[in-house]
């Protein structure tokens, strides 16, 4: 296919309008890299040109829900963690060790005064 020449050459060279004329001014402005407004690089304060404010709205939305999400994330308890099998040994042993002291005292006994007298005895003797 044969390129056509009916068109302005935008990079400032050669073609029907050449570097003089509306095609000229269009190409200066395009190879010194500004856009509308005079920002180079094709940015509109710190956006690309072709995003709206609706569009930088959106970024900024879903970046702060996504900062949320983090600091929610941060903020939860640990998983509580299932008790080992040596763990609920040890429980059923002090529960049946209560029991156990419940039925003794519910009988007449002082089983805490035993326990006193008990452990002063294996300590003369220790010593």
């Amino acid at each position: 296919l044969a390129h056509s020449e009916s068109a302005p050459a935008l990079d400032g060279g050669g073609g029907a309008g050449g570097s003089g004329g509306a095609g000229g001014a269009l190409g200066s402005r395009k190879s010194s890299g500004m856009l509308r407004g005079g920002n180079s690089s094709g940015t509109v304060g710190g956006a690309v040109a072709s995003e709206t404010p609706y569009l930088r709205r959106k970024v900024v939305d879903k970046e702060e829900v996504k900062r949320r999400q983090q600091q929610k994330g941060m903020n939860m308890l640990p998983p509580v963690q299932q008790a080992s099998s040596q763990e609920k040994r040890f429980a059923q042993n002090l529960d049946a060790g209560s029991v156990a002291k419940q039925r003794l005292e519910s009988q007449g006994f002082d089983v805490g005064r035993l326990a006193e007298v008990a452990s002063a005895s294996a300590d003369d003797e220790g010593a």
